[in-house]
């Protein structure tokens, strides 16, 4: 076998060997746990399974991500819903692990096959990558995504048309994969503006033209097919569209202040900028404090970091703002931050220079004195499921609750691991650097899923109410009445969407607007009319308005969440 062919072979083995771990990590995940959005791309890859594309309950949607439930539904044909369920963990851990791929194909640009080796498995390890447990899209768009930076970096560098052209393909792609490529595409055009007035300097204007044609090519195709998909799309009134999907993801976002209230606002910044740096291993991102002259040195090395911080600020930035404006606290979303982090991974080991002491003290005292003082900004209550990177520290909040403890635990292992990579890239070279930077991750991947795994002990009663529903005849109709946001009937009605789909109803009864994953609402004695119910689920009393109702067992082979399920006869509950 030739070299090329072998080092081909190595990236393809450590990418099956991270699905695998991925997939094997995730079985024991047997519940979705981030809604609207899981239960927007499972009922999204079931529409292309039963030839009803776009569909979400029964409405249809204009939403761009669709390449992520496309390749979902590969997946989800079979009647067993939990199995499939399983498969398209599986499905996720593949895509995720992908990104081994590209982070190889940029950091072989600047180093040589081992370093590039280590960047790819240092890539695939990112703590964030465990939302591949979950159907989410983050497992397609985080190595689209580090494709698209791969390939806009080439085009800054080489200025080549084929660049170009991929790269405008990878945006593309990402954009379906999620629409949070729009930023990606704004920080490198802002980056293509620098390249411009750097070339300018030497006052030859004229000869700018192609070459500048060539890198803002990929800004200008982006642009024309945002043009098109929404001249194609078929767009109604908000009324007529699913309120998971626009309330979710467009108006609420197009809302609220572009600058929101600004000392929250740097908090959760500064948050998300430490996540950052913790999903990467602390000292790639602390390396960028220093080494300054040998990047400017080297023209390739340094319109990567441009490009680095570049697209890192603007994500941090940007999700911020969307985190302050759809939440009624300030909360961090690492999932929308992370992707950036290969590249610095990549621009770490391109580094000739071992990190300095300078900038490990600067950055352990800093990180120490930030936490101290927004600790319960950076860890919130669900922090565990936004922040992958930050569940070990949030842990450690809940166990000492002093956020000055915290920061300095943090501030410690800052030094310890920046000291250890420095000491490991002197005197023993890129392989044990890789190892040193890997300890971290694995920590953290293994605090997060044995968390994940804890929790879903939680989750028991629902399972078997669930398992009960389900064994209904597959003619049964089954209404949920809810009257509260945060009653057991609740948690029952999201979970029993995205297992009983068009099976399963959710009538509102409350006296407050109807929660996102309500149907209909309306006093509770039209429920079992208004919906064409076999069947009526609620607290107990539920049958009270419904003349006529039996009530049916809710036979389990465990506990049930403390509800009444009651069979509606034809003739019972009339208007």
């Amino acid at each position: 076998m030739s070299t090329r062919g072998r080092e081909r072979a190595q990236v393809t083995g450590v990418w099956l060997a991270l699905s695998a771990l991925r997939w094997l990590a995730a079985l024991p995940v047997v519940q979705p746990r981030i809604f609207r959005d899981e239960l927007l791309h499972w009922q999204l890859a079931r529409s292309f399974v039963t030839h009803r594309p776009f569909l979400v309950s029964g409405q249809v949607v204009d939403y761009p991500a669709v390449l992520y439930p496309a390749i979902l539904s590969l997946g989800l044909h079979g009647a067993n819903l939990h199995r499939a369920f399983h498969f398209a963990q599986g499905l996720n851990a593949l895509m995720t692990s992908a990104v081994v791929f590209f982070a190889y194909a940029l950091a072989r640009e600047l180093v040589d096959h081992r370093s590039a080796l280590a960047v790819a498995v240092l890539a695939g390890l990112a703590p964030a990558g465990g939302y591949s447990v979950f159907i989410m899209e983050e497992s397609a768009y985080y190595p689209l995504f580090v494709a698209s930076c791969w390939l806009g970096w080439r085009v800054l560098v080489h200025g080549r048309w084929r660049d170009a052209l991929a790269c405008a393909v990878a945006l593309s792609l990402t954009y379906f994969a999620k629409p949070l490529a729009v930023p990606l595409v704004a920080a490198y055009a802002g980056v293509v503006v620098l390249w411009m007035l750097s070339e300018l300097r030497d006052g030859r204007a004229r000869a700018l033209l192609v070459p500048l044609a060539v890198r803002i090519a990929p800004v200008a195709a982006f642009g024309l097919m945002l043009v098109m998909r929404h001249a194609l799309t078929a767009r109604g009134a908000d009324a007529t569209q699913s309120g998971v999907v626009l309330g979710r993801f467009y108006s609420e976002e197009l809302g609220g202040a572009l600058i929101p209230p600004l000392k929250p606002f740097t908090a959760v910044v500064l948050s998300l900028a430490l996540a950052l740096a913790l999903g990467v291993g602390i000292a790639p991102l602390v390396s960028v404090l220093g080494g300054w002259r040998a990047r400017v040195a080297d023209r390739r090395r340094l319109w990567l970091a441009l490009l680095a911080i570049a697209v890192a600020a603007v994500y941090v930035l940007a999700a911020a703002r969307h985190t302050m404006v759809i939440n009624r606290a300030p909360k961090i979303h690492e999932r929308y931050a992370f992707a950036v982090g290969p590249l610095f991974l990549a621009l770490f080991f391109a580094d000739a220079a071992p990190l300095g002491v300078a900038a490990i003290a600067v950055a352990s005292i800093g990180i120490a004195a930030v936490m101290a003082r927004i600790a319960y900004t950076a860890l919130p209550d669900n922090t565990w499921v936004n922040g992958p990177s930050m569940t070990a520290a949030w842990l450690a909040l809940t166990k000492v609750g002093s956020g000055v403890v915290v920061g300095l635990l943090l501030g410690v292992a800052t030094a310890l691991v920046c000291l250890a990579a420095r000491r490991a890239r002197v005197r023993h070279g890129p392989m044990a650097l890789a190892a040193v930077l890997a300890v971290p991750l694995l920590v953290l991947n293994v605090v997060w899923y044995a968390f994940v795994y804890r929790i879903q002990g939680a989750l028991e009663p629902m399972q078997h109410t669930i398992a009960a529903l389900e064994a209904l005849p597959p003619a049964a109709r089954i209404t949920t009445l809810v009257s509260e946001d945060r009653d057991p009937m609740a948690m029952l009605s999201y979970y029993g969407k995205f297992w009983l789909e068009d099976r399963l109803t959710v009538y509102w009864t409350g006296t407050a607007p109807p929660p996102w994953y309500a149907d209909s609402a309306g006093p509770a004695a039209n429920a079992a009319p208004a919906t064409r119910a076999t069947h009526l689920i609620g607290l107990p009393g539920v049958a009270s308005p419904c003349a006529g109702a039996v009530r049916a067992p809710l036979v389990t082979a465990g506990s049930s969440l403390p509800v009444e399920l009651v069979t509606v006869p034809p003739t019972a509950c009339p208007r």
